[in-house]
């Protein structure tokens, strides 16, 4: 009795011993999946936990932006893109406040809509994270899934885009933009699949700088990261279509606003703003100062 006791432990191990790599196989082929399933539940969580943060329907306090509000509500109501009604500015990057417009023009204006489409940005970017990662490190598909898994949990940024700002809208351009770049840079031929790709890289890069001006300097850093796999003549060949789409991407905006104010406007006027509150050693004290006498 004691013998056949002991067999049946001893298979018992055995078949446990045997379970344990298919479960983590299993577990490895969906992981995908897995993490996007906590980063929805996450926001969602987060979001309906705390109303008084997010709901600005209900508060009428806006987190993040009142700007944006301001901006899609008078494109839906005059058509015209500015913040006071009828009357056309530049003040912030455009790309933003039309995508919310059109959110609200469909599905109403809402907290709730602002945090489902925030959210589905946000799945967006961790899928393209996460093949970045498996492009970049094909032998080891961990890193991928730790950067996503990071990203779908990292507590600040569930915060940051749940509220009505354009840091979702802009990450997706950037995860996108870099993921094209990837993909652009490990073609071997220059056949018709890298001449699209180059083109939708450089949609995506105009888009971005109708977003935030932000990406030129990361583009450039791409440029000299081609050159350690290609030569000079096969980077100008992929990455100068990238440069000339984006450009005609963005030249409607720089007619629109040399038409507005008769001058030269490269992104939005908020750019030098943007630039001395980023650098500025009063930035934060005026912040505080602001946050006390609210």
């Amino acid at each position: 009795m004691v013998a056949i006791g002991q067999a049946t432990v001893e298979r018992r191990q055995r078949f446990s011993v045997q379970c344990r790599p298919m479960q983590l196989q299993r577990f490895l082929t969906y992981r995908l999946a897995l993490i996007l399933l906590l980063a929805v539940a996450l926001r969602l969580g987060i979001f309906f936990a705390f109303p008084a943060t997010f709901a600005f329907d209900q508060t009428g306090a806006i987190h993040g932006s009142q700007a944006y509000d301001d901006y899609a509500r008078n494109l839906l109501s005059t058509g015209v893109y500015g913040r006071e009604p009828g009357a056309p500015d530049a003040l912030i990057p455009p790309l933003y406040s039309y995508a919310l417009a059109a959110v609200y023009g469909v599905f109403g204006r809402g907290s709730v809509q602002v945090a489902l489409f925030h959210t589905v940005l946000d799945v967006l970017s961790i899928m393209l994270l996460y093949h970045t990662g498996r492009r970049l490190f094909p032998r080891t598909a961990w890193i991928g899934a730790l950067a996503a898994l990071f990203y779908a949990c990292y507590p600040y940024l569930i915060f940051q885009n749940l509220t009505l700002i354009d840091t979702p809208f802009f990450m997706l351009l950037l995860h996108a933009f870099i993921y094209g770049l990837v993909l652009l840079r490990g073609r071997e031929r220059l056949d018709r699949g890298t001449w699209a790709l180059a083109v939708g890289t450089g949609v995506v890069l105009g888009l971005s700088l109708l977003t935030r001006v932000l990406l030129p300097p990361l583009a450039v850093l791409g440029a000299l990261w081609f050159l350690f796999r290609l030569n000079l003549r096969q980077t100008l060949l992929r990455l100068l279509p990238v440069a000339l789409v984006s450009g005609l991407v963005v030249l409607p905006w720089l007619v629109r606003n040399q038409a507005v104010y008769g001058v030269f406007v490269p992104g939005a006027l908020n750019s030098g703003e943007n630039f001395y509150q980023g650098n500025s050693e009063y930035t934060i004290p005026y912040h505080m100062r602001e946050r006390d006498h609210s």
